[in-house]
Formats: C-alpha cells, sequence, structure tokens
C-alpha cells in the first residue's frame, strides 16, 4: 500500500511538472533539437514516412491500437525501433509477431503508451523536481520510470527492462512519438509460444 501510494505520488508529481512546462495554450514545450514537428499529421500518417519503425507501425495496426492513438486524447508512445525488435530473443519475436498473439502484441505496446505529451525537456525538469527519478502512468496499468544518469535518458518498465532515450521526438496532431532502443517486455512474463 505504501509503495502504491508512492508510485502515485511520482506520477502526480510528473504531472505537475508537465504543466509547468506547458506553454499558454496547453502544448508541452520543446527545446531539444532533434525534434521534428508533423502537428498537423496522425500517428499512423508519421510512422508510415519512418522505415525504422515499420515494425512497430505494423503491429499498432495489427492490433488495432493505431485508430486509438489517432483518436481525440493526447498520447505519447516510446516506440521501439525496428532494432529493438529485432534484438528480442526468436521466441519473443515470433510470438508478438503472429497475428493470433495480437491481444499479447496489444498488452506489450499499451505498456509504452502514457497520457499527454510528453517531451524531453519536460521529461528531463520533472526527473529533477522528482529527485532523480519520475514515474508516469501507462496505459497497461502499470507504471513507467524516467532516469536522466551517466548513460543518458531512460525509461524503464516494471520489470526493471530499460530502454535508453537517444532525444528523437517526433509531435503529432494529438500527442508524440519518442523513439527508444529497447522494447519494454520481460519475456519471461509472456506466455511460451505454442508447438508447431
Amino acid at each position: 500500500m505504501k509503495n502504491q501510494a508512492m508510485g502515485l505520488g511520482l506520477v502526480a508529481g510528473l504531472a505537475l511538472a508537465l504543466a509547468a512546462c506547458s506553454g499558454a495554450n496547453g502544448e508541452a514545450a520543446v527545446s531539444v533539437e532533434d525534434v521534428e514537428d508533423k502537428r498537423g499529421e496522425t500517428f499512423a500518417q508519421v510512422l508510415a514516412q519512418d522505415p525504422s519503425l515499420s515494425i512497430a507501425a505494423n503491429a499498432l495496426k495489427q492490433t488495432g491500437l493505431m485508430g486509438a492513438l489517432d483518436g481525440k486524447a493526447s498520447t505519447t508512445i516510446f516506440v521501439p525501433t525496428n532494432a529493438a525488435f529485432e534484438a528480442l530473443d526468436e521466441q519473443t519475436g515470433k510470438l508478438l509477431a503472429q497475428p493470433q498473439n495480437s491481444a499479447i502484441a496489444a498488452a506489450v505496446l499499451r505498456n509504452h503508451m502514457v497520457p499527454g505529451v510528453l517531451d524531453i525537456e519536460a521529461i528531463n525538469k520533472a526527473i529533477t523536481q522528482a529527485g532523480g527519478e519520475a514515474s508516469v502512468a501507462n496505459f497497461g496499468g502499470g507504471v513507467l520510470t524516467l532516469t536522466n544518469k551517466a548513460g543518458g535518458l531512460a525509461v524503464q518498465d516494471a520489470s526493471g527492462r530499460k530502454a535508453a532515450i537517444p532525444g528523437r521526438v517526433t509531435s503529432v496532431g494529438n500527442g508524440a512519438l519518442i523513439a527508444i532502443d529497447a522494447v519494454l517486455v520481460d519475456p519471461a512474463l509472456l506466455p511460451a509460444s505454442p508447438k508447431p
């Protein structure tokens, strides 16, 4: 109960920090150089233009999550690159790619999605204000932890799986895409692939 209260406090702290970084129109301030402004486009349009994110784009379509992303609510998704998906062990990669496992893939992808519009400046400010780690609730019902240590900016899930955030952000019509270098999933928590 104590840990849950602490987690909720950190999530609330991040929300306050993000609000403090927002402009008068409610949009998050952006100060990182590697930011593309594509606010006139949807998540689907932006992902279709980036071949390095094609695996995530296909998974979002296959699971039906692309439609949710392109809805009215503001969302930020930490998008694993193709290289991140390809680095998964063979069994996990196959499990997530099979159409019959779309519910499992959707659960994994929801863990990469958070409400609101994040950018690097807001994330760094929240981390500083939270004393080194800031947490935000994801759409999978868990919490992502954001840190900026010697290895650079990173996001971590509850299982301890960590991904680096190189600083590549794309603003879209109702949110943001932040590319990451790992898929936030613990293969040990996934069901085993059925034998052929």
